[in-house]
């Protein structure tokens, strides 16, 4: 059976890396404390002094994701309803490491994959906000991504594929798997989205979501930014609140029923990329069940 943990890192990155490209680089900020503060799939992040983090791509696959926050997320913010990581300083390839770097505002708070707020109402119809802000037509030379925003049935093999996997490891009764085939091939078969593609974050889930006090104060990670349906961005609403407070965001948001049911194929779709990915991350795993039972309860 193939591995589900996350993908592997591809370089070492420690603070005395970080300490020695901003000697090298940024030397008016090399003396300030470096301390390592988290990673994902795809950059680490070591805070930088009280006010600043240090985001460096793990692998490859990520270093263009850096160039893309490093473009666009400034072009964004001043139209947004919360505050984005906007890099204050771009890190350039070099022999002490290979891919673009960026510097960008610290956020204080918890992310809410560690500080759950599902039943927070306040916070639900937060995001409805910043997702209809958001949702605005992009640009023709947007970032493409073919993974995010797209027709469904352009992710059916791998989400079909990844649900006989979940299935044969346990993750899935036989009679979730069918309950979620199911969904998925009523989505796949639903009118696909015509307007004008819109902006996405691409890869909204609770670990992306800085919270404080109930609320939201910050949306991050932005390198999977681009543009397309917005369902993509929406199945956050399935990924991180319960059943009542999903309601009050979505009244607000009044979306038509076949913009609900792509809405509940993108959150069965990353669902099983968190099941079939995860077995290394339980928080992420977590992600999986909760929102794959969310949009099969829905």
């Amino acid at each position: 059976m193939a591995s589900f943990n996350s993908p592997a890192s591809e370089v070492s990155i420690d603070a005395d890396l970080v300490k020695q490209l901003l000697s090298d680089q940024h030397p008016d900020l090399a003396d300030l404390p470096v301390q390592f503060a988290s990673e994902g799939w795809d950059n680490a992040q070591f805070l930088l002094g009280k006010d600043l983090v240090v985001r460096l791509p793990l692998r490859l696959a990520s270093a263009n994701l850096i160039l893309h926050e490093q473009r666009w997320l400034g072009q964004l913010a001043p139209r947004l309803p919360l505050p984005i990581p906007v890099p204050v300083r771009h890190g350039r390839p070099s022999d002490a490491f290979g891919w673009p770097w960026s510097i960008c505002p610290w956020v204080e708070g918890q992310d809410a994959l560690h500080a759950p707020i599902e039943s927070s109402t306040t916070a639900a119809l937060q995001m409805a906000v910043f997702l209809r802000a958001l949702h605005t037509a992009a640009p023709l030379d947007a970032p493409a991504n073919p993974f995010r925003g797209v027709p469904l049935a352009k992710r059916n093999d791998l989400t079909l594929s990844a649900i006989v996997s979940a299935e044969e490891a346990g993750y899935l009764t036989p009679r979730q798997a069918s309950q979620v085939r199911k969904l998925w091939a009523d989505a796949v078969g639903a009118p696909i989205h015509t307007g004008q593609p819109v902006w996405l974050h691409g890869d909204l889930h609770p670990g992306n979501v800085i919270v404080a006090d109930d609320r939201i104060v910050s949306i991050v990670d932005w390198g999977d930014i681009t543009s397309g349906d917005p369902a993509c961005d929406l199945a956050i609403l399935w990924r991180m609140f319960d059943a009542p407070a999903r309601a009050q965001a979505l009244d607000a948001l009044k979306l038509d029923e076949t913009c609900l049911l792509r809405t509940r194929g993108w959150t069965i779709a990353i669902a099983m990329m968190f099941l079939t990915n995860s077995a290394d991350r339980p928080l992420y795993l977590s992600i999986g069940h909760r929102s794959l039972n969310a949009a099969l309860e829905q």
